[in-house]
Order: structure tokens, then sequence, then C-alpha cells
């Protein structure tokens, strides 16, 4: 009993603990708004000046005592690992920056996105873990091996590489920070054409899909020749497009890999040392980017764009489409035979490409505002009930991810994930299902699986 009682007590201290540097991590974002973001010219326009009031800040801060409390705690299956990325770049982002617009958050119309994305983030953290309970007797099993994936994912990188290389050897190069947008368009391929949609599918698997699991592969086994081609891929990728998000994927996945080889199930440290960094760099971007370079620079691919943009862009696409007309999913191929578009976007030369029309309507710009799943999916297609069913339709699929994933171990699976669970604070769910292979791991993952594995090292338990 006592036993007990003391692990009650180290649980709250935890949480608490946890509680404060979640509340500092939000009043950095706060600050930063003030501060920089409506400044920093990387991204003109975009971001206004933020203000909340004291009695708004009671409510964020009842909110986040609440929604800290269903963070998951423990990385042992992906689908906690996309919570906790949802909840530190898009969540927590988009309640501050949409209070700080300049509108009271206690109307019913902010009120009810607020509401919303709560119950939408309750869901992702909670239905995929109530839905099945996963137990294996096998981690860190050195006996269980499987040649066959890892072959068939060598064979088609190598014959992807081949196709994308024939076809973009006269452009690709490694981009500076001062180049990525110009190489950006010489990689971007003609979706409307089957020849550049076949050619698209072909990046984004090889990027999001084979690259990953290659160099996860190499890591969880200590293979140095997987380890060196995963990490080419990764390179190669970048090469076309210069996309930003590739060049770290790897970083990250050995990060991941790491935490959890060394037995990283807790995660709270993690989270500890995030929050207090974050904090730390923002608040000092806040404060000194004018008077140095490097903070300018780190400010605008860390702050701006990795946590401000995508919280930003739910709050823009709200107000953008409520007056507009929600799209009831009739910018997706096969839906549009089901829905038909607003009459605003009917002839519209840019249908069906959300992010160039938001940044063309909204900011004046030719540009891709890429934005979440929540802004893309949820929000642009039905308000706050279609960031609701998004995300019950994104909890479905993490449990699915669970059960395929449950046949591996964690320090292969966990670590692979991460790409699909970034892309989406940045991109449509439906298309990352499809175009960046998040239904074809769950296959992948399935077929790869062994019988005897399975039927003498994992337990499924449904409860």
């Amino acid at each position: 009993m006592q036993k007990n009682n003391l692990s009650i007590l180290r649980r709250l201290g935890r949480y608490k603990f946890l509680l404060v540097l979640t509340w500092i991590y939000a009043y950095s974002i706060y600050l930063g708004a003030v501060e920089y973001l409506p400044n920093q010219i990387s991204a003109p326009g975009i971001f206004t000046q933020a203000f909340i009031e004291p009695s708004e800040w009671l409510l964020i801060f009842a909110v986040i005592i609440f929604t800290t409390s269903l963070i998951p705690l423990r990385i042992d299956r992906p689908s906690s690992l996309f919570a906790i990325v949802i909840y530190l770049f898009v969540y927590l982002p988009a309640l501050v920056l949409y209070a700080g617009r300049g509108g009271s958050i206690f109307n019913i119309h902010e009120l009810f996105l607020l509401i919303s994305m709560t119950i939408g983030f309750c869901i992702v953290a909670k239905i995929p873990r109530r839905m099945g309970k996963f137990r294996s007797k096998a981690e860190g099993c050195r006996a269980f091996d499987n040649n066959a994936l890892i072959i068939f994912s060598s064979i088609i990188s190598f014959l992807l590489m081949g196709y994308i290389f024939a076809n973009n050897y006269q452009t690709m190069r490694f981009a500076g920070l001062d180049e990525i947008y110009l190489q950006r368009d010489l990689g971007r391929v003609d979706l409307n054409k089957t020849s550049g949609l076949l050619l698209g599918y072909s990046k984004t698997y090889l990027s999001y899909l084979f690259a990953p699991i290659i160099f996860s592969y190499g890591l969880w086994r200590n293979a140095l020749r997987y380890k060196i081609f995963g990490f080419s891929i990764f390179l190669f990728c970048y090469a076309i497009a210069a996309e930003r998000s590739i060049f770290i994927y790897p970083y990250v996945i050995y990060i991941i890999s790491a935490f959890v080889k060394r037995g990283g199930v807790d995660v709270f440290p993690f989270l500890i040392k995030y929050l207090t960094t974050s904090s730390v760099i923002i608040i000092l971007i806040s404060i000194f980017y004018e008077w140095n370079y490097l903070l300018e620079i780190i400010g605008f691919l860390f702050f701006t764009r990795l946590i401000a943009t995508p919280g930003q862009f739910v709050g823009d696409y709200y107000e953008y489409f409520s007056d507009k007309g929600y799209l009831f999913w009739s910018n997706f191929r096969g839906l549009d035979l089901l829905f038909s578009p607003p009459s605003h976007f009917q002839g519209d030369s840019l249908w069906p490409y959300l992010g160039w029309i938001v940044g063309r309507d909204l900011y004046g710009i030719n540009s891709n505002l890429n934005a979440s799943f929540w802004a893309t999916d949820g929000i642009a297609a039905a308000g706050p009930i279609g960031l609701i069913f998004i995300s019950i339709v994104l909890s479905i699929y993490l449990y699915f991810l669970d059960v395929s994933s449950s046949f591996w171990p964690r320090q292969f699976v966990i670590p692979l994930a991460f790409p699909l669970a970034f892309v989406i604070t940045n991109g449509a769910l439906l298309t990352t299902f499809v175009s960046y292979g998040g239904l074809a791991l769950i296959f992948i993952l399935l077929f790869f699986r062994k019988t005897s594995y399975i039927k003498n090292k994992i337990h499924l338990l449904v409860v």
C-alpha cells in the first residue's frame, strides 16, 4: 500500500513538472508571436502581432492542465509518437496563436474551434490505446530477422532512384539555404500528367517509406551498410527538391532509435529536455534575433517553419473556409464525384490545390501554404466538426498501424514511423495515406512478418 502511494506521488510530481514546462513552452510561443513572427522577413504578411487577455490566458492554462494529462509518457507504439508530435507542433501552437489573433476566444466562433481541437487531440491520444493493448515478450530479441523486407526495400529503392535520376539528373543538386525555393521549383512535377504523377509518387515513397525502413533497419540491426544506404537515400531525395524535412529525418530517426534501444519507453525525460530547450531557444530568438544572424536563421527554420506555421494555418484555414464555404472533401480525387466544391472555387485555375488558393486569396502571394491535416482534411472540409471527424479517422489508422507494428521490435518500427507523424503536421492526412506510403507501411509490415515469430513471441490483447 505504501509502495502504491509513493508511486502515485511520483507520477503526480512528474505531471506537475511537465505541466509547468508546458505552460512556459506555450508562453514562449506567445512571446515569439509578439516580438519575432510579425517582424521576421522570411514569411512576411503571414503573422500578425499577437495579444492575449489575462482572462484568455486563464482558459488556455486550464485547457493545458487537461491536455497535458493526456500526453502518452510511454512510446511503446507508433500511435504514442504521433500524439506527442501533434501536441507539440500543432495543438499547442494553434491554441496560442489563434487565441492571439485579436478576437476573443470566448466568442462562440473562436470557442468552437478551441473545443474541437481539444476533442481532436483527446481522440488521437487516447482512442488507439483504448482500442488495443500490445505486449511483446521478444523485445530486443536478436534471433528475429527478416531479410525479405530489407531485400525488397533495397531493390525497390534502387529502381525508384534510377527512375527519378533519369528524369531529374539535370536539376538535382544540394541547394543552400538561400536556394531552397528555387530548387523546389526545379524539382516540382506536374501531377495532372500520368508521368508527373508517377514521378511524384516515386519521390514520396522513396523519401517517406523506403528510406526510413532501410535506415531504421540498419540502426536496429547495427548494420553499417544499411545505415549508409538509408542515409544516402535521404541525401539523394534532398537533392531533388531541397525539402528541409527530408534532410533532418535521419538525425531524428537516429535519436529515436538510440532512445528506444536504451530501453527508453518512458518519454518523460525527453519531453522535459525538449520543452526546456525549445522554450529557451524561442525566448532568445524573440529578444535577440535582430542582433544575431544565427538566431534569425534558427528562428525561421525551427520556430517559424516547425512550430508557428502549422499552428497559424489552423486558424487561417478556419477563418478562410468558414467565410468561403466548406469543401466536404470535394478536393480529393474520387470524393469529388460525391461532393461539389462551393461556388467560390468552381472554375478556379488553382483548384484543388488548397495551399496555393489560400496563399493567393489570404496573403496575396504565389506560394503553396501547406497546412496540417487538421486544417486541410478537417477544417477546410467541414469546419470544427470536420476536425473531430478527421481525428477519428487518424485514430483508426493509428490502431491498425499499432497492430501491424506489434509484429516487429520497437526499435525498428517506432523510428521509421516518425516521417509519417511529422508530415501530417504540414500535409493532408488522406494524401499521407496514399501518396506518402501511410497505408503501404501497414501492408508491408503485415506482409513481411514472420508467422512463427507472431505465434511464439507476440500476444495481442483486445480490450
